[in-house]
Order: structure tokens, then sequence, then C-alpha cells
């Protein structure tokens, strides 16, 4: 199965666990990102990248059979038009405009809702070293709003709050 996994940041959370499951299910996944941070999200695990603000790149995609899309607007106009006859275009902002002009197409909605299972083996992926978050910097708790302001600049890297202190009162 090809799957377009396409996101205007080039790592969340979330977008990093759905594209560990996609890999797990044996699936084909393009990553899309910003063409600035490419070389930066080499790491991530994707069978391909795609500069998603690059013309020429977004037109050399060929047909997939699913794309998950987390931006929509002109994006997701241009995604709509990658799927597979009988495909599914699942996105967590609605259907994109163009969506009737895809009849072929279906639609579907998504969202993320962890189970045990699927937590279990995301731990056991973790401890052996096949999934991995990236750090970019561990700020003081009491630098919380700093730390919140450094996480939007959308660096590859997460920015982590944390107790200096191992008793919480002591934060």
């Amino acid at each position: 199965m090809k799957y377009g996994r396409f996101s205007n940041d080039s790592e969340t959370d979330s977008s990093r666990n759905r594209r560990w499951v996609a890999k797990k299910l044996g699936a084909h996944v393009i990553a899309g990102v910003r063409g600035s941070q490419k070389k930066a999200a080499e790491e991530l695990g994707a069978d391909t990248l795609l500069a998603l603000d690059s013309r020429q790149e977004m037109n050399s995609l060929g047909s997939v059979e699913v794309v998950a899309d987390t931006i929509g607007g002109e994006v997701g106009d241009a995604l709509m038009a990658k799927v597979k006859p009988g495909g599914i275009y699942a996105s967590v902002v609605g259907p994109p405009p163009n969506a009737k002009l895809h009849p072929a197409a279906n639609v579907e909605a998504f969202g993320s809702h962890p189970d045990a299972v699927s937590m279990r083996l995301l731990a056991e992926d973790i401890a052996n070293g096949k999934f991995t978050i990236p750090v970019d910097r561990t700020l003081p708790l009491a630098e919380a709003a700093k730390a919140h302001a450094e996480a939007e600049k959308n660096g590859i890297g997460k920015v982590l709050p944390h107790c200096p202190s191992r008793a919480p009162t002591r934060c």
C-alpha cells in the first residue's frame, strides 16, 4: 500500500505515531514536509520525502491509495487529486474544497485514539530503539512559556519542560 502522510510540521507526536503504525502494517510511507525541513526529516523513517511547497515535487507524486492530511487548503486540493479511484483521503481538517471533483475517492475524517495493544507495541519499539522522539532541548518547568514558544518555531525536535528535582512540589 502506498500511504502518504502530509503535515505542515515535519513532525508532531501524532504524525510520527501514524507513520510508525503505517510502517508496522507494511505500507510504503511518503512524508510531506516543507522543503526547508527535508534534510532534517531524513531520519524520520519515511520511505519517501516530498516537499509540499515544491510544485515540481508535488507534480512528480504518483497516485496513492491513502492520504492522511493535516493541512487542507491548496495542499489538500493537490493531494486529493493524487488519490487512486477507491482510495481514501483521510483528514483532520475536513474534505478538501475539490473533493466533489474526485467522486471515486473516499473522504473520511480521522483522529488518534491510543489503545493498550498499540501502546504496548510502541513501548516495545521504543525499548528496542526502533522508535524515537527527538528532543531538541530540555528546559526547567519554570520556563514553560519559553519552552512553548520554542516548540512553536516548528523545529525538528521536541522541547521538553522538566522538573529539575524529582519532587514535583519543588519545580
